[in-house]
C-alpha cells in the first residue's frame, strides 16, 4: 500500500518580472508578472532580464562626480566623537602633513573623504581646532557590505555640495556635448544674473566657466582666398579672423557675401567701406558688433561634422527666441535663415541644415551650413501648422526620408536635394507633440493619444502609425501637456519621455518589440534634456534651478532617496475562485554590493473579511490605480554575492494575492528583480 503524506502538496507559480506596467487590461487577463503600478522601476533590455531599480542622476559642472567618490578608514585608540554623520569635520594629522573631512564618526574610526597624504600609524589627530581625537592605530575595522554602501554615499555627498549651478538666472536652457580632442566637454546655457541676455558656460575640473563671444562685422564684394586666422585690415584698424560666414556669391567672382567673426579690433573700431587681408579684398558693410544671445530661449541642439576632418564637429542649434547658432567650443557663430531667425527646432539631413520655424522647413544647401538661399541648393517648405519634430528615416543614399510632425498632421520629405524633393501629407489627424521625436530603430514621438510608432509598410517611402502606450491612456492623458522632451538611451535601448511635474515614463523597446513601460517619480524638474553625440554615450538634462544632471548615474536623485517600488498584478496562482495556502516566496535578486528591500503581500482582493496579517505597513502613492495600503512587510537584504534566492516566509489563506517590493535610500546601486516562486497549496 502507497502511504500518504499528512501535509497537503505544495505547489509553486514562478512569477517572471516582465512585461512593465498596465492600468488597463482586466486582472484574470493580465499573465504574471505585469505591474499594476510601479516607482522608479525599468523594463530590462535584457529578455526576461527582470525589473531593474532605475539609476539615479547627479548634478555635474566638471569636478569630480559625486559617484566617483571613494573613503579612507583612519582607526583611533579612542573615538571622542559620538558615533554617527562627521558633517565633513575637517581632521588632520599634523605629524605627516595629511589631513581628510569626515563624514562620519564610527565607535573608534574616523570614515574620511578628500583625504591629502597619509595619516601614520602612532600620530595623533586633531580637529579644526587643534583639539586632540585620538591617536592613529593598525586599521582592524572591517566595513560591511552596508556599511561600505552608507560611506560611498556619505562621500558622494560631501563632493555633490561642491557642484555648483550654471552662473545666472532661471533655469537651465539647453545643455549639449562636444568631442573635443577625443574627450567630451559639456556646454550649458543660462540666462545672465539680469536675464537680459543668455550666456554659455563649459564645465571644467574647476566648475563652470564663461564662453567669451568674439564680434561680427559683415561685408561684401569679397574677392580672393580668406582664411581663417587672418588679420583684416582697414587703415589703422587690425582684427583677427576666427571664422568666415560665406552667405551668398562667390570669391572667385568678387560677389561674395556674409559676415566675418573677429576678435575686437585694435586700433579703433571698422567702419563702411575697403578693407583686405593677405590674400582677399572685401567691402565691410559697417562697424563691428558683439554677438550676443537673447534670453529666454529653450536650446535643441544637435552635433554634426559637414567638413570631413575628425576635428571639425560642431554644435548647430536654436533656441527660438534669437538667430541659429554653429559652436565649435570656442567660436559661436549666429546663422542667418530668413526674415523669421526665430527657429525652435533643427535636423541635419542629407547634408543639409534644416530648421522648422513656426509653419516652414528652411533648409541650407547641401554641405553649406551658412548658405540657406536658392542659388545654393537651400530651400522652404510651408506647412499647414506649426513644426514640432524631425524623423530622419534610415535607408541608402536614394531612399532615406524625413518625417516631419506638426501640430496636426505627419508629413514625410523624400529625396536628396531641391533638385528632387517631394514634400507628403502621411497620417491627416495624427500629430506630434514638440520635442518628443526619437529613434529606438524606429521612430517614436508622442501624440494626443500616446507614443506613436512610426513603422514602415512593404511598399518602400510610406508609413504606418500606431500607438504603444493603449495599456496607460489615463497616465499619457494627464501629461500630455506638460513634456519637457523625450530622449534615448541607447545602452538600455530605452525611449524616455520626461514632464514638468517631475514624472517620466521609460518605454524599453528591443529590435522594434515594446519590451514594456514603467514610470518614475524623480526629485527634480528637468528644463532641456540632452541624448546626442558623445564618446561616452552620456546623456544630460538641464533643471529648472540652473543646475546641469548627468543621467543614469550614482545610488540618488542628487542626494535624495530613490523611492522605488513594484505592485503586481493580483495573481489568482494558476487557479481562480479557488482559496490556496500562501507559505513561502522566493525572490531571485542580482545587482550590486547591497541592498536593503521590503517585501510586502495582500490577500483576496485586500477584502476586510479576509483575515490579513498585520505586520508593517506601509502607505504607497498610487499613480492611478487603486490598492489597498496595508501589506504585510518583510525586510530582506542583498549583498551582491550569489545567486540563491532569498526565501520569505508567507503566511494567509485567499483566492489570490498581490505583491509589492520596496526600497527607499539614498545609497544602494541599483538592482534588479529576476523572479518570484510562490510556494502555496491547496485549500
Amino acid at each position: 500500500m502507497r502511504l500518504q503524506s499528512p501535509y497537503p502538496k505544495v505547489n509553486y507559480d514562478f512569477i517572471p518580472c516582465q512585461g512593465g506596467w498596465d492600468l488597463e487590461t482586466p486582472t484574470l487577463s493580465l499573465p504574471n508578472g505585469f505591474v499594476r503600478d510601479a516607482q522608479n522601476f525599468e523594463v530590462s533590455q535584457v529578455k526576461g532580464g527582470g525589473y531593474r531599480r532605475s539609476d539615479g542622476y547627479e548634478r555635474f559642472d566638471g569636478q569630480l562626480a559625486p559617484s566617483a567618490a571613494t573613503f579612507t578608514i583612519v582607526q583611533v585608540d579612542a573615538m571622542t566623537y559620538p558615533e554617527g554623520s562627521g558633517s565633513s569635520i575637517r581632521i588632520f594629522d599634523p605629524t605627516a602633513s595629511a589631513d581628510g573631512y569626515a563624514v562620519w564618526f564610527g565607535s573608534n574610526y574616523f570614515v574620511l573623504v578628500n583625504v591629502t597624504g597619509s595619516f601614520g600609524v602612532g600620530n595623533v589627530v586633531e580637529d579644526i581646532g587643534a583639539t586632540p581625537r585620538g591617536t592613529v592605530v593598525t586599521q582592524t575595522v572591517v566595513p560591511s557590505a552596508a556599511d561600505i554602501a552608507r560611506f560611498t554615499g556619505l562621500a558622494a555627498d560631501y563632493y555633490r555640495a561642491l557642484i555648483a549651478a550654471v552662473p545666472g538666472s532661471g533655469p537651465t536652457r539647453g545643455v549639449a556635448v562636444l568631442p573635443i580632442s577625443g574627450s567630451d566637454t559639456v556646454f550649458a546655457w543660462r540666462d545672465n544674473v539680469g536675464a537680459t541676455a543668455c550666456d554659455i558656460y563649459k564645465a571644467t575640473s574647476s566648475g563652470w566657466t564663461p564662453v567669451p563671444f568674439f564680434k561680427e562685422v559683415s561685408f561684401t564684394a569679397g574677392n580672393g582666398t580668406i582664411a581663417e586666422g587672418e588679420t583684416l585690415t582697414q587703415g589703422g584698424v587690425t582684427a583677427t579672423v576666427k571664422r568666415i560666414v560665406h552667405e551668398q556669391g562667390s570669391f572667385l567672382g568678387a560677389t561674395a557675401s556674409g559676415r566675418l567673426i573677429i576678435t575686437t579690433p585694435s586700433g579703433g573700431n571698422f567702419a563702411a567701406g575697403a578693407a583686405t587681408t593677405p590674400s582677399a579684398t572685401l567691402t565691410l558693410s559697417g562697424v563691428q558688433t558683439t554677438i550676443t544671445i537673447a534670453p529666454g530661449g529653450s536650446y535643441n541642439i544637435r552635433t554634426h561634422n559637414f567638413r570631413g576632418q575628425t576635428t571639425d564637429k560642431r554644435l548647430y542649434g536654436c533656441g527660438g527666441v534669437d538667430r541659429p547658432f554653429e559652436f565649435d567650443g570656442t567660436v559661436y557663430v549666429p546663422l542667418t535663415i530668413g526674415t523669421s531667425n526665430a527657429a525652435r527646432d533643427l535636423v541635419i539631413h542629407r547634408e543639409h541644415l534644416i530648421f522648422g520655424v513656426r509653419n516652414s522647413v528652411i533648409g541650407s544647401g547641401p554641405g553649406e551650413p551658412y548658405k540657406v538661399n536658392a542659388a545654393a541648393g537651400g530651400f522652404e517648405f510651408v506647412l499647414g501648422d506649426i513644426v514640432t519634430n524631425f524623423l530622419p528615416q534610415p535607408g541608402d543614399t536614394q531612399n532615406a526620408s524625413l518625417v516631419i510632425t506638426t501640430e496636426s498632421n505627419v508629413h514625410t520629405l523624400y529625396g536628396t536635394s531641391s533638385l528632387n524633393w517631394n514634400l507628403v501629407g502621411q497620417n491627416t489627424g495624427v500629430m506630434g507633440i514638440y520635442r518628443t521625436g526619437a529613434r529606438v530603430n524606429q521612430s517614436y514621438w508622442l501624440d494626443n493619444n500616446g507614443v506613436t510608432n512610426l513603422r514602415a509598410t512593404q511598399e518602400f517611402g510610406n508609413f504606418n502609425a500606431s500607438t504603444i502606450t493603449n495599456n496607460i491612456s489615463n497616465y499619457i492623458r494627464e501629461r500630455r501637456s506638460s513634456v519637457v522632451g523625450a530622449i534615448v538611451n541607447a545602452e538600455k535601448s530605452q525611449y524616455r519621455l520626461y514632464f514638468t511635474d517631475m514624472s517620466a515614463l521609460y518605454c524599453t523597446i528591443v529590435n522594434n518589440r515594446l519590451f514594456g513601460l514603467m514610470p518614475q517619480q524623480l526629485a527634480h524638474t528637468f528644463t532641456c534634456l540632452w541624448d546626442g553625440v558623445s564618446e561616452q554615450n552620456k546623456l544630460y538634462a538641464g533643471g529648472d534651478d540652473g543646475m546641469v544632471y548627468q543621467l543614469d548615474i550614482g545610488t540618488s536623485f542628487d542626494g535624495e532617496d530613490i523611492d522605488a517600488y513594484l505592485i503586481f498584478n493580483w495573481n489568482a496562482t494558476k487557479s481562480p475562485r479557488i482559496r490556496k495556502r500562501y507559505r513561502k516566496a522566493a525572490v531571485e535578486t542580482q545587482g550590486g554590493l547591497y541592498a536593503a528591500l521590503q517585501f510586502g503581500y495582500n490577500l483576496g482582493y485586500g477584502k476586510s473579511t479576509i483575515p490579513q496579517d498585520t505586520g508593517r505597513t506601509y502607505s504607497v502613492a498610487s499613480s492611478g490605480v487603486p490598492f489597498w495600503d496595508s501589506f504585510t512587510w518583510d525586510n530582506f537584504y542583498w549583498d551582491g554575492n550569489g545567486i540563491s534566492p532569498t526565501e520569505l516566509e508567507m503566511r494567509g489563506v485567499a483566492e489570490n494575492l498581490q505583491l509589492v517590493i520596496r526600497s527607499g535610500t539614498n545609497y544602494i546601486p541599483s538592482y534588479t528583480i529576476n523572479s518570484i516562486l510562490v510556494h502555496y497549496s491547496l485549500g
